[in-house]
């Protein structure tokens, strides 16, 4: 497997993160972490790879559409010479991106979730509502 698996399980808790291209140190790493806390098999690790693998070149143009689309954002808003109609077109630009890859990786999910035990579906969803709340908690103390 490799670090679209993160799409699979922690991208819909974390698509909310990346601003500006930045990316946390941690998305490496996240994809062991939910197969090791979910204790997936080796033969359900081998199917969701297949899935994965499916939809990596389309998760990979979407992501980066969906980052690039951030960033010309970004540079516009700090463009003396924008339009409020420019920003707003970016804008929509930007989460219209952001909703094709999430659209996407709901598409991964449904077709993993059914290689899972509904043990594992369970922790899956827990990991996820508890990295949302971890994103969350760290996106507040950046606005404070």
């Amino acid at each position: 497997m490799n670090n679209y698996v993160l799409a699979a399980l922690a991208v819909p808790a974390l698509i909310g993160t990346v601003h500006c291209g930045a990316q946390h140190p941690f998305h490496h790493d996240l994809h062991a972490m939910f197969v090791q806390k979910l204790g997936l098999n080796e033969a359900q690790k081998n199917a969701a790879h297949a899935v994965i693998a499916a939809h990596q070149p389309a998760l990979k143009a979407e992501f980066d559409a969906a980052v690039q689309s951030r960033l010309d954002l970004a540079q516009l808003l700090v463009d003396p010479q924008a339009t409020p109609d420019k920003i707003r077109e970016l804008d929509g630009r930007a989460n219209a991106a952001q909703l094709i890859l999430e659209l996407d990786v709901n598409q991964v999910v449904k077709e993993i979730s059914p290689i899972l035990t509904p043990e594992q579906q369970a922790k899956a969803r827990q990991l996820v509502l508890d990295a949302r709340a971890h994103v969350d908690a760290m996106l507040a103390k950046r606005k404070a």
